[in-house]
């Protein structure tokens, strides 16, 4: 049987998580309008590759 919220808990953790939102999407902003050094997007394409072959393998297997 799935749990059920009362609807004021359930309001309050919405309003916590836009809130949480907000203030990240502040924080974070200036960070995410940077580009991406060329070194941190060839590791992060090696480590995107190295799931593909590792999701391979474990089809295989």
């Amino acid at each position: 049987m799935p749990r059920t919220h009362q609807p004021l808990e359930e309001a309050r953790r919405q309003g916590a998580c836009a809130g949480f939102a907000a203030s990240f999407r502040t924080r974070y902003s200036a960070v995410a309008a940077e580009p991406l050094p060329a070194s941190h997007v060839d590791l992060i394409l090696a480590l995107r590759r190295q799931e593909r072959e590792r999701a391979r393998g474990a089809d295989r297997h």
